[in-house]
């Protein structure tokens, strides 16, 4: 019996495997919809500090994970293929969770009534990239991994690639009975991923005491930390987006009455307007968050990993304090500093203990009404103490007795 394997393909310095989609990150999007078509589901992962985070995702859904040669995929995939016995391998990246599962098993059941005289089908080139996938033997990996060292370095990241384009060693099909998307359906998938290949996918934070290839992947907090306060947003808020980067908050919170992101970077704020340019009530200015200033104007501020970069931090406070209506809200977050003297990042001026930045709050009028801590893979829980990653505060304008 032909033994089938869903290779799911993962880095951990790779955010987009973590981009939340509907509250899930997109690498558990692409496994429970792997286990539809078998249970044979593996993520395949580089054996390299960081990744150990997938042993954790893997046990939650309870499938296997290979760890394996970082410079060498196809060897990685064969030794995986020959530890789990597999004979017909489908690869899915992690970043591709709009996978179109009717097409994966319709190309399926074409490859086996082939099988094993096809090496490889794949969806044509023209099609849809975001819900495209391609499946190939263990037998043609094999070959490619004994012809690696007289070929491209290239195709050791890309075996698919080679057997694809070698049609004289490989028999190779391009399925082409296949549905086609209109430009509403891939718009409505470039606003799922809205910001997903924008500026925003630098990896700056790196956990104290380790290597230095062991980062956080920031883009998912930052998008995990705007996700989390999504239904908070009502069509009547008129909202302030600080530091507002490429504009991902602005788009998340798109349903509010009015938007408007700020930031000092000119390019950022360049950016965010294209990514935004379809939203007539999302607007952005370039400003600096020290001093920016907008009195009674706005219903709900958020403001994340800002306040730690400031020169000027109780005139921010102050600031955001004059430009909300009463009682409106400020959503903040910042580090959690762990060891006076220390701080969790070299480019940050100020880190708080969270007793700390919860004085700091009430000092410039604030109360505080709700606290949440993230841990280093970016998820965000109502526990917070000396011991948490980053900490994020709700809180409300106080009212003059």
């Amino acid at each position: 019996m032909v033994k089938i394997g869903v290779f799911v393909q993962a880095q951990y310095s790779d955010e987009n495997c973590f981009i939340p989609i509907k509250n899930k990150p997109s690498i558990e999007v692409v496994l429970e919809k792997a286990k539809k078509i078998t249970e044979n589901v593996i993520l395949t992962v580089a054996d390299e500090p960081g990744n150990q985070v997938f042993d954790e995702i893997a046990s939650k859904w309870q499938v296997e994970v290979f760890k394996g040669n970082k410079d060498n995929i196809a060897q990685r995939f064969l030794e995986a293929a020959k530890k789990y016995q597999i004979d017909v391998i489908i690869r899915i990246p992690a970043v591709k969770p709009c996978f179109n599962e009717l097409l994966l098993r319709e190309m399926l059941n074409r490859y086996l009534c082939d099988y094993p005289g096809l090496d490889l089908i794949r969806a044509p080139y023209s099609y849809y990239q975001n819900f495209a996938m391609e499946i190939y033997s263990t037998k043609a990996l094999i070959r490619v991994c004994e012809l690696l060292p007289g070929i491209d370095p290239i195709y050791r990241y890309k075996p698919h690639y080679f057997v694809d384009q070698q049609r004289d060693l490989f028999n190779v099909s391009e399925y082409t009975s296949i549905q086609t998307y209109t430009e509403e359906d891939k718009n409505n998938i470039e606003d799922l991923f809205s910001g997903m290949r924008s500026n925003e996918t630098a990896v700056d934070m790196e956990r104290p005491g380790q290597g230095k290839d062991d980062f956080f992947p920031a883009i998912f907090e930052v998008r995990q930390r705007y996700g989390f306060f999504e239904d908070r947003v009502m069509s009547d808020d008129v909202i302030l987006d600080i530091a507002c980067g490429n504009g991902y908050g602005t788009i998340t919170y798109k349903n509010a009455g009015e938007i408007i992101g700020v930031d000092y970077d000119i390019s950022a704020i360049e950016n965010a307007r294209n990514n935004a340019s379809r939203f007539s009530h999302i607007s952005y200015i370039q400003d600096d968050a020290n001093t920016f200033i907008r009195p009674g104007f706005f219903t709900k501020i958020f403001t994340f990993e800002t306040i730690e970069h400031l020169s000027e931090r109780s005139r921010f406070l102050q600031n955001m304090f004059i430009s909300l209506k009463d009682c409106g809200y400020l959503f903040i977050s910042t580090p959690v500093r762990k060891y006076q003297g220390l701080l969790v990042h070299p480019h940050h001026l100020y880190e708080y203990t969270p007793d700390e930045f919860k004085d700091f709050l009430m000092e410039n009028g604030f109360v505080v009404i709700e606290k949440y801590s993230q841990d280093f893979r970016g998820m965000i829980n109502p526990e917070l103490n000396q011991n948490s990653r980053g900490m994020l505060f709700v809180c409300m304008k106080r009212q003059e007795s």
